[in-house]
């Protein structure tokens, strides 16, 4: 099954051969050029009898052996033919010039003689194996079903649903009801149709009942004959579909039918409305689909859809009980233990537990049943061939792609939480997620293939993934998102029998190993993980010597113990030049210190690793990497990049941390393909990468950091940045402070020249404001953050409506001169908006929306925040129709504030106002939708006694040292669910609490000169009470707390002291407390009872 990757190499070898054949025809001899040709014919010749081979080769060990030998010589094939681009790529950046004729060496021409004349005797063999040629996609196999599972395994509930459903009467000619059977491979799926299927009840229902096994591929053809063929119909033997379409439709002509389609995996809306064309002339029908996929479910619009799930372990050990033990008497209490142990491993997966018990069955010897258990707790062999047929049925439906990539999960341990980007981008460079001309997919598109796993049964996930190469693993059921992770990064796992498959799958040429157990790694293994231990110790990878065609390395640190000093180990520099056909190197989270200047040997190397190592200097040699298409130096404390750098024209993905960013040498620029740049830091000196070289960088996409564009003294380099045809960047930020700049080698190296050329050039005050004009980006820019521009004036394109995309915008000021804030209004989906540090800005009017006040602006904005507006003092001229769509209104240090506009937000359905540090604004307008109010720091007694908010349900006040009482009236805030005080250290008082009618939810917090009443009662809405740190009110809370101790959700929020005397008070004699709280309680609530309940 593993094989399918040499069908990618093969491809990938034809591709090659196919580009410098047509595009540099003039590079090599003729005599070379003819050889390759042959050499193509011959691949070409094997890669079309792939098909045919892999399905036969666990039947015939003859072809088995063909095809360990077609992986053998496609592997040198390939690495010859990568041999030779790495020398087409090598001779252009040394000489800088096209090449016009590449002299090959003899060493060359040897070895594309051998590997002709292997693929030769390879094809030649084709003919008498009998290998035939497969065109286009696979025909359908029927799997013959098990009779297994018996009904009473806690599916009877679910029968008696799909029953319902088919006994219910259509009221519509015509209509077709489809009812989706959805669950994992092995589940039971099968089986709980054919129950239904064979019901006499069922089937008196109908004047037609047909079961179409629909296995690989959803080929209507196929399906349509094999229905027909059920009905007994000659035509069954039509190739077309229309006819055989036209025949079924006479068959169901104005009559009720019931039709089963089993194991349906569907991906086409349209293949599906195309199939169900004759079946809409009938009079009414119900049809049943099983299926592994939820997406398929959709796709079909199932009317209803019944999930199985995998059994309990009570239903799994009563089956496996059933079987295992049948018409045995079992005296053994060990064997007993046994059987139950197994069961439990099979998780509940009921074809999993009837294949291993009726080979357990078969084998009364109780050592045997101990060795299985053992093996399977370790994972060397877990389970028996059959207990993998499911898995084999989903894998063999799989496009060739996704087996590909489902090959490589064998890499890694049981219970190893696979990252998503970090599983892409590993896809990637080995080659599954290739398009023509080698230009890999977006990573965030490619994630359909990891989601279609997952619904396979494959991977398990939590949460939802929204994006292309993970539907693959998603849709299909094979992995399963870790909540745990869902901040860090997407996670799956692996269920230990779909682990225990993908290792019987992949063979020996994949292998995860533990440190210590690399003396006994194949010499074939071409693609291995060492697992290193959770303590740090060293690592010996001197037996890597012993591999021959070692493809990728990846080092699994299982502990992540790089944090603490992670394991130490260093990489032999004699390993590389040995394994130099590497394309992958992963050393992640680990705590290597030093890459060895032979890194440059591994000239086919895709993908190079190094995030969380504590690397700190790339070698030189790194710039002869020019098939690198990645390189992750997140979390490295790396200063700056080699020189050479500019010499790896294959990278695409440079990824590290955009907080500090890197040193970039000159010459960046050469990188055309580079599609992810976090950061781009400019900086003074020749020998720095200039703004400019940015032109070329047509591809970046995602983010964009460019820092330190104070340092730029030239205009030009702006206007050659060419930002605005980088139509794929999503999100820019333009960073114009002057941060010191981290020292790097190119900084103590400036020349004479470059110390001159900054001493002459004195840039005027309005240099940075002409550096923003300059700096337009493209149009389909989502996000927009512009930091510390100098200047009066923002620029033109600010603002324009042609970006009617942007949906998040930053301006930061600083020290900029800025009075008038430029007009945002007319960006049509902006979401997002922040206004900070704009210190000569002391009105906002009519500009700030629209020239036109009567042009409805910020339409979408939904978040606008202004901060560190010092001398903001006025707010005006803000029409009806502005801001339709705010919901939350963020006022922070704006301490010259003194009204907010009345018409602000009168159609709004939901506003939260935060106001901190705004110490002149003493009263807010009554907003008619206002939900939310936050006030921090400055809030005044005045703003609080003059609160008027009907729709208001959250009230917040915090840090206040102004109020000194607060007076509730129920009468203004009618609708206050939650209160929350905190920090205020002055408040002595709060009223009017039992007033509010509503509230759910009243913390204190911090405020520790706070008294209330201890005829204070609290609301019996109040659920939810928390108070801490608040000293003076201890026996309010104690009274509150044993008065509604069964309506209040007490919370642990208090500090150990309390909690003492809460536990002293609660159920103890009135006797005991002290005398104010015992006269209240008498006068209010005690009535002759020893002790508060």
């Amino acid at each position: 099954m593993a094989y399918y990757l040499t069908l990618h190499t093969l491809r990938s070898t034809i591709a090659r051969i196919n580009f410098f054949l047509s595009d540099s025809p003039n590079h090599l001899p003729s005599i070379i050029l003819d050889d390759l040709r042959k050499l193509e014919e011959h691949i070409i010749r094997t890669s079309e009898v792939f098909g045919d081979a892999e399905k036969r080769s666990s039947l015939d060990r003859s072809v088995e052996l063909w095809l360990g030998e077609l992986k053998e010589i496609a592997y040198h094939a390939e690495d010859l033919v990568d041999d030779y681009c790495y020398e087409v790529l090598r001779v252009q950046n040394e000489t800088f010039h096209p090449v016009s004729k590449l002299v090959t060496s003899d060493d060359f021409a040897v070895r594309l003689t051998k590997v002709l004349e292997r693929f030769k005797e390879i094809s030649g063999s084709v003919s008498a194996l009998q290998l035939m040629r497969e065109d286009g996609d696979r025909p359908s196999v029927v799997i013959e079903t098990r009779n297994w599972l018996p009904i009473s395994l806690g599916r009877e509930h679910v029968k008696k649903t799909i029953t319902d459903f088919l006994l219910s009467s259509d009221d519509d000619s015509g209509s077709i009801s489809v009812l989706s059977i959805v669950g994992p491979a092995g589940v039971g799926k099968t089986r709980l149709a054919q129950l239904v299927y064979n019901d006499r009840t069922i089937s008196s229902n109908f004047n037609l009942q047909r079961w179409a096994d629909v296995s690989e591929g959803f080929c209507i053809t196929t399906i349509t004959r094999n229905l027909l063929q059920s009905f007994g119909k000659k035509t069954c033997n039509l190739k077309d579909q229309t006819r055989l379409q036209k025949e079924l439709m006479k068959e169901l002509m104005g009559k009720k039918y019931f039709i089963v389609l089993d194991d349906v995996c569907l991906e086409n809306a349209s293949l599906w409305e195309c199939f169900l064309a004759p079946f809409r002339h009938a009079q009414s029908g119900k049809i049943i689909i099983t299926t592994c996929s939820t997406s398929t479910a959709k796709i079909v619009q199932a009317t209803l859809q019944v999930s199985l799930e995998c059994l309990n372990f009570e239903d799994s050990w009563s089956m496996f009980q059933n079987i295992a033990f049948r018409s045995v008497d079992v005296n053994s209490q060990n064997k007993l233990e046994i059987g139950r142990n197994i069961a439990a491993k099979c998780g509940g997966v009921p074809l999993y537990i009837e294949a291993v018990a009726s080979a357990l069955r078969l084998d009364p010897d109780e050592r045997n049943w101990e060795s299985i258990l053992e093996r399977w707790r370790e994972g060397s062999g877990s389970l028996i061939d059959a207990a993998f047929l499911p898995l084999k049925m989903c894998y063999a439906a799989m496009p060739i792609k996704l087996k590909q990539c489902f090959l490589f999960l064998s890499m890694y341990p049981r219970g190893h939480v696979f990252l998503q980007n970090t599983l892409l981008k590993f896809w990637m460079s080995l080659g599954p997620l290739e398009e023509k001309g080698n230009e890999p997919k977006d990573i965030g598109k490619e994630s359909e293939y990891v989601d279609s796993l997952v619904f396979d049964g494959l991977l398990h996930r939590g949460m939802n993934v929204d994006s292309l190469v993970f539907d693959g693993l998603l849709h299909r059921g094979m992995i399963q998102l870790v909540n745990e992770y869902r901040r860090l990064n997407f996670g799956f796992v692996m269920h230990d029998l779909v682990h225990d498959f993908a290792r019987f799958v992949a063979g020996k040429e994949f292998s995860a190993v533990k440190h210590d157990c690399l003396h006994e790694i194949s010499t074939d293994v071409g693609y291995l993980s060492i697992i290193l231990p959770n303590s740090p110790e060293t690592v010996d990878l001197q037996p890597l010597k012993r591999c021959r065609h070692l493809r990728v390395l990846q080092i699994l640190n299982q502990g992540n113990t790089w944090k603490y000093g992670g394991v130490k180990f260093t990489i032999p520099p004699e390993i590389f030049p040995l394994h130099n056909q590497l394309r992958c190197l992963i050393l992640r989270d680990t705590h290597i210190e030093i890459l060895p200047d032979s890194i440059g040997n591994l000239k086919q190397l895709r993908l190079l690793d190094l995030t969380n190592t504590h690397i700190q200097r790339l070698p030189q040699s790194i710039s002869r990497l020019y098939y690198l298409q990645i390189l992750e130096l997140t979390n490295c404390p790396l200063k700056e990049l080699p020189g050479g750098i500019k010499s790896m024209v294959s990278l695409q993905i440079l990824n590290f941390q955009k907080s500090f960013g890197l040193c970039m040498p000159h010459g960046i620029g050469n990188l055309i393909k580079l599609r992810t740049l976090p950061r781009f830091d400019v900086k003074r000196g020749g020998l720095h990468c200039a703004l400019s070289e940015l032109k070329g960088l047509v591809n970046l996409r995602g983010e964009l950091l460019i820092a330190g564009l104070s340092n730029l003294t030239s205009l030009e380099e702006a206007e050659e940045a060419s930002l605005h045809n980088k139509s794929h960047l999503e999100a820019l930020t333009l960073n114009f402070s002057s941060e010191p700049s981290t020292p790097c080698f190119h900084s103590t190296q400036l020349s004479s020249i470059d110390v001159n050329k900054e001493l002459r050039y004195a840039p005027d005050s309005n240099f940075q404001e002409q550096v923003l004009q300059t700096l337009r980006p493209h149009e389909n820019l989502k996000e927009l953050h512009i930091y510390k521009c100098g200047g009066s004036r923002f620029p033109s394109w600010l603002g324009d409506s042609s970006f009617s995309i942007l949906a998040t915008l930053s301006l930061v000021g600083g020290e900029c001169g800025y009075k008038v804030l430029p007009t945002l209004g007319q960006l049509p989906r902006l979401k997002k908006l922040l206004i900070r540090s704009m210190r000569y800005v002391r009105c906002v009017g009519s500009e700030f929306c629209s020239g036109d006040c009567a042009v409805n602006g910020f339409r979408s904005l939904k978040t606008l925040e202004f901060r560190d507006m010092l001398n903001w003092s006025e707010w005006t001229a803000v029409s009806e129709s502005a801001f339709s769509s705010l919901e939350t209104l963020k006022l922070v240090d704006c301490p010259e504030l003194r009204v907010l506009p009345e018409r602000l937000s009168s159609s709004l359905i939901d506003l939260v106002i935060e106001i901190e540090n705004c110490g002149l604004l003493k009263t807010l307008p009554s907003f008619p939708t206002l939900t939310r109010l936050s006030l921090c720091r400055e809030a005044s007694e005045d703003m609080l006694s003059c609160l008027d908010q009907p729709t208001l349900t959250s009230l917040t006040i915090s840090k206040s040292r102004n109020i000194r009482s607060l007076h509730l009236n129920k009468t203004k805030i009618p609708l206050l669910k939650d209160l929350i005080v905190k920090e205020c250290i002055n408040l002595r008082s709060i009223a009017g609490i039992s007033s509010l009618g509503l509230l759910e939810t009243f913390k204190i917090s911090a405020c520790p000169n706070l008294q209330i009443s201890l005829y204070e009662k609290i609301p019996r809405t109040l659920t939810h009470l928390g108070i801490s740190n608040c000293p003076k009110l201890l026996n309010w809370k104690k009274i509150q707390y044993n008065k509604h101790y069964a309506q209040l959700n007490v919370r642990n929020d208090v500090n150990n002291e309390e909690e003492e005397l809460e536990q002293q008070w609660f159920g103890n004699p009135i006797e005991n407390m002290p005398d104010e709280v015992q006269s209240h309680i008498r006068a209010e609530d005690y009535k002759g009872k020893g002790k508060i309940e």
